[in-house]
């Protein structure tokens, strides 16, 4: 470590008030500036799979630093942002004289996940520590930033970027950052780059070091259905290229779903989910803190649900829909929040699984309250559901009368059908949100469940048409057309979906009756007739084991037992003071105003408390307590102080919703409204994926 440490600059960074006194931070605030109190505050770990393939060149910094800047541009290339700028934290913290390190902190602020406050604070940083750092590579990259981020010049940000392998040909990831960023920003045009040069870009990294993370940008690069095979090479190695960035094995999957290649899409999704679970369990982070953790898994639910695979498409979107939510970082109303695509997927899967007794009890509790969303276009699809789950389970429901006039079409032509009225059907074939895909085979299934089988089949053979790869298209239509008496169309059918019936699931009520049929007609036909696909390609060969890449379902972290001392000097202990009830906890800085007025709103909500059997437990801070706050996150580790922090803990002792933070969290009516879901005892069956005991 170089004789400046971290503390050199902090001195530096205190500011001072108009009486010329240097001015403290408030408490849990950083003392370097406002862009060091957001981000992670605890140290990173070199994580094997993350920064193997990167040789970037830091020669100014120190070793032990190198290794957190190659490891954060590796992640950096994965869009794992959170993570890569906790790695360029790290090596600023090895190495406070690195330049680099602070430029490798705004660019986690730049690419894909853009905050330009932050960026342009930490391209400061690095400006300054150019002082001492006579090296014309880091300097182009540091102006690169600041052309970007003080005048706005995506162009001249990409400009100096070519500069800087033009001067130095060996820097690969000059090129890369190039390439991805002429793309997503559209400025090929500007630069007079089309696609063929942007790709002979990745090209020349690839001739260089095959196993360079920039597949992923080639296959950004020709996402559509007439060029990915361009990129399926690169959708073959990018996993291999980071194997502990999660999205890289996602990204495959773009390429294999334009070829619909559906095993392959769905190996490597799967991939994706238990790398990143690995990872967010090591490191503790929450699903909120990553922006492409919501995408990533629900893309998955519907590859599962593509290959009739309810059971599991059901436990994976039901684990989204109940992760923590965050009044910033990830609403119901945002498009790539976990709660939209958790319900929107959960929903698809209740429905094409037959799980109406599960849809009944789930949409009448607090677990998934879907009826009282804010958006029109949630609230109609919960109505639909609960409205059909009425007519298939017999239960009334209470449920309000839908906005939207087709949903109500819908709900009685489907209701009039299964009371026996053929010319039902007729009307629900001339519905427009039932003409194609997931729709049709909807269409299907109300035929096939009411007993009108042959006017099913005509609708079944548009199913195939439309998407003959499809199992679960295929399992229903052989069905259809067994009951049907189409014996030999069944059965063609019917091999056509065994072929591709690996990870079918016999546990969903559609499957079980179809299951039933299938055995009624073919004779000899095993209880299990599931086979293994036998069309994987030969990359396949060198593929890791699912189960050796971490878990399915994203899982709470227990919750740290503490002691603690308060100011008349008596200990507790966490668990004491909890018992079996679920409880917030709340971490309080010393002399700390915000703190004291943040646990008086929470004490205002004590009967609310009361009536859920939840626990406020308060931890006060004080030196004897340093322990207790570094043990549960409470704390900055880079410059070894506390920080603000909130938990909700269950009844088993995890936490399903964590803030840890600069400021004392106030949106406390957020928490409320969430509370109740969060420690309702079917929260942890349907985050846990036990779908046997929510039935």
């Amino acid at each position: 470590m170089k004789l400046c440490s971290l503390f050199c600059i902090l001195f530096f960074s205190l500011g001072f008030s108009h009486h010329g006194h240097l001015r403290e931070p408030d408490p849990g605030h950083s003392h370097q500036g406002a862009a060091f109190d957001e981000g992670p505050r605890q140290f990173a770990k070199i994580i094997a799979g993350a920064g193997d393939n990167i040789h970037f060149q830091a020669d100014q910094c120190t070793d032990e630093a190198k290794a957190f800047i190659n490891q954060g541009i590796g992640q950096l290339h994965g869009f794992l942002n959170f993570e890569s700028e906790r790695s360029f934290r790290h090596a600023a913290f090895l190495d406070n004289t690195c330049a680099l390190a602070f430029w490798g902190m705004a660019m986690a602020n730049t690419v894909w996940a853009p905050n330009p406050t932050r960026a342009a604070a930490f391209t400061a940083e690095a400006r300054n520590r150019l002082q001492a750092e006579k090296d014309e590579r880091t300097q182009l990259y540091v102006e690169s930033l600041e052309a970007l981020h003080q005048s706005n010049n995506a162009v001249g940000y990409l400009e100096k970027l070519r500069e800087v392998w033009q001067r130095f040909p060996d820097d690969l990831d000059a090129k890369a950052f190039f390439m991805v960023e002429i793309w997503a920003r559209k400025l090929g045009n500007q630069l007079n780059y089309d696609n063929m040069d942007i790709d002979r870009l990745a090209r020349d990294i690839l001739s260089a070091n095959p196993k360079h993370p920039v597949h992923h940008y080639v296959i950004h690069l020709w996402d559509n259905p007439y060029d990915y095979e361009n990129a399926i090479f690169s959708a073959d190695q990018s996993g291999f290229a980071a194997p502990s960035v999660a999205h890289l094995w996602h990204m495959a999957g773009h390429t294999y779903s334009q070829g619909k290649m559906y095993f392959e899409k769905w190996w490597s999704q799967e991939a994706s989910a238990r790398v990143d679970h690995l990872y967010m369990k090591d490191m503790k982070v929450f699903p909120f803190m990553l922006h492409n953790h919501a995408h990533n898994n629900e893309w998955l639910t519907r590859t599962l649900m593509d290959l009739s695979a309810f059971d599991k498409a059901l436990r994976v979107s039901l684990n989204l829909l109940m992760q923590p939510t965050h009044p910033i970082r990830n609403t119901g109303m945002n498009d790539y929040g976990h709660l939209q695509h958790g319900l929107n997927r959960s929903l698809e899967a209740l429905e094409r699984g037959d799980y109406w007794e599960l849809a009944a009890k789930m949409i009448a509790t607090p677990v998934m309250s879907c009826i009282q969303f804010e958006s029109p276009d949630l609230r109609n699809k919960c109505i639909r559901i609960g409205k059909l789950a009425e007519i298939f389970t017999g239960q009334s429901l209470a449920l309000p009368e839908t906005f939207e006039s087709e949903i109500g079409n819908e709900i009685e032509n489907v209701s009039q059908l299964m009371n026996g009225d053929a010319s039902a059907y007729r009307r629900l074939k001339r519905m427009a949100q039932l003409q194609s895909s997931w729709g049709l085979y909807n269409l299907v299934k109300y035929g096939y469940k009411a007993g009108f089988y042959e006017d099913a089949a005509d609708s079944a053979d548009e199913l195939i048409r439309q998407d003959s790869k499809n199992s679960a298209f295929l399992l229903l239509s052989s069905a259809v057309f067994a009951k049907a008496g189409n014996t030999q169309k069944a059965q063609t059918t019917f091999k056509q979906a065994q072929a591709i019936s690996q990870i079918v699931d016999l546990e969903s009520p559609i499957n079980q009756s179809i299951s039933e049929v299938l055995r009624s007609t073919f004779s000899n036909l095993a209880e299990d007739w599931r086979q293994p696909f036998s069309a994987w390609r030969e990359v396949h060969a060198s593929r890791p084991q699912h189960e050796d890449m971490g878990p399915l379902l994203w899982q709470p972290f227990t919750m740290e037992n503490v002691r603690w001392i308060d100011k008349t000097g008596k200990w507790h202990d966490l668990r004491a003071e909890r018992g079996s009830k679920p409880s917030v906890v709340v971490f309080l800085l010393a002399d700390c105003p915000q703190c004291d007025a943040q646990y008086k709103k929470l004490e205002k909500y004590q009967p609310e408390f009361d009536a859920l059997g939840v626990s406020l437990v308060a931890v006060t801070y004080q030196q004897e307590n340093m322990p207790a706050f570094k043990s549960v996150g409470a704390y900055d580790d880079f410059e070894s102080m506390p920080i603000h922090g909130l938990f909700v803990v269950n009844a088993q002792n995890e936490i399903v919703w964590q803030e840890l933070s600069a400021s004392a969290f106030m949106d406390i009516e957020f928490l409320m409204k969430d509370l109740k879901r969060l420690v309702h005892p079917d929260h942890r069956l349907a985050l846990t994926g036990i779908l046997h005991e929510l039935n």
